[in-house]
């Protein structure tokens, strides 16, 4: 989404918002960088995200000390975080971390929660000091997208079985999501490995 105001030139102040790929139950972390961020001094947004799928916690943390004076709101029960900043000419390196929340994915494999950034209530606006004076400039916001995803198994040794022998085995390794896990094999099984197999199960 891009927002256009008065604009000063090719490289405008940018906000993105980390992408994630995260199984259910799984706790992640959403990074909050910066671009282009030259001699400004505010910025307000409001960001929003699918509750239902992404639960936030709402301890926030933010990185660079220069933001400790922003003013927010994080609604976790509306899933909206409005956030206000406005302090003395900033500049910042390309890619640097101004602020982390942590989420919890609590929707199914396969949902997905996007990171919007809406105009209402806190309009996206972003003020930059130009020939002394305070001017509002084009600002560019990049909000990413959070897939739920089952774990999935990165690796599996199986050893085959001997014709009439129940002497089979499979070893999975999985390394994706949150442990513990829950394992059901066709057999009936529930252990992460599975061995004592006929030949053809």
């Amino acid at each position: 989404t891009t927002r256009f105001y008065h604009i000063l030139n090719d490289s405008v102040p940018e906000v993105n918002v980390d992408g994630k790929v995260a199984c259910p139950g799984e706790d992640f972390e959403v990074a909050f960088s910066l671009k282009n961020f030259i001699e400004v001094e505010g910025m307000q947004f409001t960001l929003s995200w699918d509750k239902s799928i992404i639960e936030v916690d709402p301890d926030m943390r933010f990185i660079d000390v220069h933001f400790m004076t922003m003013v927010f709101n994080l609604d976790a029960d509306k899933g909206t975080l409005e956030i206000t900043w406005y302090g003395t000419p900033l500049s910042m390196d390309d890619g640097e971390i101004f602020l982390k929340l942590n989420f919890t994915a609590i929707g199914d494999a396969g949902d997905s929660s996007t990171f919007t950034f809406m105009d209402d209530p806190t309009p996206t606006e972003f003020t930059q000091r130009v020939n002394g004076m305070a001017t509002r400039v084009e600002a560019v916001v990049d909000g990413g997208i959070v897939l739920v995803s089952a774990p999935t198994v990165t690796n599996a040794e199986i050893i085959d079985a001997t014709p009439s022998e129940d002497n089979g085995a499979i070893d999975i390794t999985v390394d994706t999501g949150t442990a513990p896990y829950t394992f059901k094999w066709i057999n009936g099984a529930e252990t992460e490995d599975i061995e004592n197999l006929a030949t053809g199960e």
